[in-house]
């Protein structure tokens, strides 16, 4: 499914129907090296080396690791990268005063 960047209300009515259908069985089209949109870099360097540039935008990502493994950093970095680059992001659970602080947009957070 493919969304226009800047199309909130389709993202969110994606999220409510339960229409964002990959996972992480599903196999991903291949990365168009001429399409600047097709890898979203998280910013850390040391995480987007290993992933060829960054995580793929318009998926839905799930971080996991054990207690103080970085994952809040790892979610928060990234979300701040992608919204700098003008995207929506969403989150199920957040401490906003740690948002902020990471520099997320948070009106583009939903």
């Amino acid at each position: 499914m493919s969304l226009p960047r800047s199309d909130r209300a389709s993202f969110v009515a994606a999220l409510a129907t339960g229409r964002l259908d990959r996972t992480l069985t599903t196999s991903l089209p291949a990365i168009d090296p001429h399409d600047e949109y097709s890898i979203g870099p998280t910013g850390l360097v040391t995480l987007d080396a290993p992933l060829g540039g960054g995580f793929p935008p318009g998926q839905l990502l799930e971080l996991i690791g054990s207690r103080s493994s970085g994952r809040t950093s790892v979610a928060l970095r990234t979300m701040a990268a992608a919204t700098a680059r003008g995207e929506l992001v969403a989150l199920d659970m957040l401490d906003v005063a740690s948002a902020v602080a990471a520099g997320i947009d948070l009106d583009r957070l939903l």
